[in-house]
């Protein structure tokens, strides 16, 4: 609903700026209008007339432009047609106004050119309009191609998200069901409860994933869930810290762009033969959200995309298409110890 109302607002904002730059062109040949120009006087001056019939014609050639002549021909590189459009608005400008409202001996404006009519005629008005004709023709251009690069771009983006993603949730599901099935080799009377918490991510997964931005409270409710789970699966061997704090109601986040760094303390931090100790905090204020994970480094048998660390990377490349100015990531890599700090700021 929020994004239906936010392309709603854009669309009056741009209606709206539209609206003032029509008006705006149309009543040029007033503003300029040499000497006092009232109502009157606007309907009794043939120059006056030409020239915003030459503006409406203007107008009228750089929508169809935008609209019609650009994305048919153009882009679909059928230049012939689209030169001869062209062409026929230029003369179409030209000739008009020149026709609707004749050059008359003792009117203001300008005279007629010294070598009459007939084809001299054309060729003069067609040359006095040429240079903002061809400013229309860039100028609608321009925009077009902007638009289409711009549309291009976001379909790029989106592509790239959803390979990424779809390289990461399938790790989520091996990675905890990996636990559980510990937990049923163990015979532990808290299978049923992890079984739980596992249908509690991946509905989780199916039904927000596929969205842009998800409420934070989700998201920080998910890490908890997994957390939960490593906890039942690891019992008291693993000193694990886990907190949070502020009030995350009506902020919105990525799905699935916190996970991997907590997941990744999992696979890198855990070792029975060894002391393991995992800090994972959660902070929450107005204006950011702050995540900060800390575990210390021990042996572990990792498989390819984990010793290439391919989740973090797969992460920091998503934080770089979803808030490329407005994230601040620290990784810091040391002997025994490695540590994630992880500030989004909210738009």
């Amino acid at each position: 609903m929020t994004i239906f109302v936010g392309m709603f607002k854009n669309r009056k904002r741009e209606v709206a700026i539209h609206l003032l730059a029509v008006a705006t062109f149309l009543l040029l040949p007033v503003l300029f209008a040499p000497g006092p120009v009232d109502l009157h006087g606007f309907v009794q001056n043939p120059h006056i007339k030409r020239d915003f019939l030459s503006s409406a014609i203007m107008l009228l050639f750089f929508y169809a432009n935008y609209f019609v002549f650009i994305p048919r021909f153009y882009f679909r590189k059928k230049y012939l047609p689209f030169l001869l459009f062209a062409l026929l608005f230029l003369a179409s400008i030209a000739l008009l106004p020149a026709l609707l409202f004749p050059f008359e001996r003792g009117r203001p404006g300008p005279p007629p050119p010294a070598w009459g009519g007939g084809l001299g005629f054309v060729l003069f008005e067609m040359g006095h309009q040429f240079f903002l004709f061809a400013a229309t023709i860039l100028l609608s251009l321009t925009i077009k191609i902007n638009g289409r690069w711009r549309r291009t771009e976001k379909e790029k983006l989106r592509a790239e998200l959803s390979y990424l993603k779809a390289q990461i949730n399938p790790h989520f599901l091996f990675n905890t069901l990996n636990s559980i099935y510990a937990l049923s080799i163990e015979k532990s009377d808290k299978t049923p409860e992890a079984v739980v918490k596992l249908s509690g991510m991946m509905r989780y997964v199916l039904s927000e994933s596929h969205k842009d931005h998800v409420p934070l409270g989700k998201e920080i409710d998910y890490i908890g869930d997994y957390v939960e789970l490593q906890k039942i699966r690891l019992g008291h061997t693993v000193k694990l810290s886990y907190s949070f704090s502020g009030q995350p109601s009506g902020k919105e986040i990525a799905p699935l762009v916190l996970i991997p760094f907590v997941e990744n303390a999992f696979k890198h931090g855990v070792n029975a033969e060894e002391i393991s100790d995992i800090v994972i905090h959660i902070q929450v204020d107005e204006k950011s959200m702050t995540l900060e994970v800390i575990n210390n480094k021990v042996r572990s048998v990792a498989d390819a995309a984990e010793k290439s660390g391919l989740g973090i990377e797969n992460t920091r490349n998503r934080l770089k298409l979803l808030y490329p100015d407005t994230h601040e990531l620290t990784i810091r890599d040391a002997d025994k110890v490695f540590s994630v700090v992880l500030k989004i700021y909210f738009a």
